[in-house]
């Protein structure tokens, strides 16, 4: 078969929910047709990948292509799948290069603009992901500055989050913008650094 007959096979078992299967092919075409894959062939194999199949060297086969803007986004949620949705303490480190990788193919949404979604960031959760990892149980100061460069707090939406809890009540949690500042303003004392204006919330 020839790539663009695998790639297609590919896509119509995808389409029908058999991603197992359509991981073969997806896979046959990087053995076979690697150097002449483009950036949707690309994009759809990183689809597949998110519906939990195997993909050789799909991080490999990402990095090839940065120009394509649906492949960073999509790309961008495989690696928030990896590793924020999968967050484990003890892999830090994994995981805060694969949360590098991700501020570095999508940009920090702005949900203050008009007609703001509310589909979460993946730069922005995986962001703050570490910045509450680096924040507890111990505060690690050079870590913290380093994250919250990374993050414009203008762009923080100021919706308090509410929900309901498995016994029916319903909870409120702090937005993300007051989230982003107690923890700064907590990093800024333990600096001494005092002076430094921050915003005030009422308790």
């Amino acid at each position: 078969m020839s790539k663009i007959e695998l790639i297609n096979q590919a896509k119509r078992l995808y389409d029908e929910s058999n991603w197992e299967e359509a991981s073969k092919f997806f896979n046959k075409a990087i053995k076979e047709y690697s150097d002449q894959l483009d950036a949707w062939d690309v994009f759809y194999m990183v689809k597949c990948a998110r519906k939990g199949v195997s993909i050789l060297n799909i991080h490999q086969e990402a990095l090839r292509f940065k120009e394509l803007e649906p492949l960073n986004q999509i790309y961008a949620w495989l690696l928030y799948d990896y590793h924020v949705k999968d967050f484990e303490y003890s892999r830090i480190n994994i995981h805060e290069r694969g949360i590098e990788k991700i501020t570095e193919r999508v940009d920090q949404k702005d949900f203050n603009i008009d007609k703001a979604d509310d589909i979460p960031c993946p730069y922005t959760v995986g962001v703050f992901k570490l910045i509450k990892a680096y924040h507890k149980p111990n505060l690690n100061i050079n870590k913290l500055d380093k994250w919250f460069a990374k993050i414009d707090p203008n762009k923080l939406s100021k919706k308090e989050i509410i929900f309901e809890d498995n016994l029916g009540k319903v909870r409120k949690i702090a937005s993300t913008y007051e989230d982003y500042y107690s923890i700064l303003s907590k990093l800024k004392l333990k600096q001494k650094k005092y002076a430094e204006n921050l915003p005030h919330f009422p308790s």
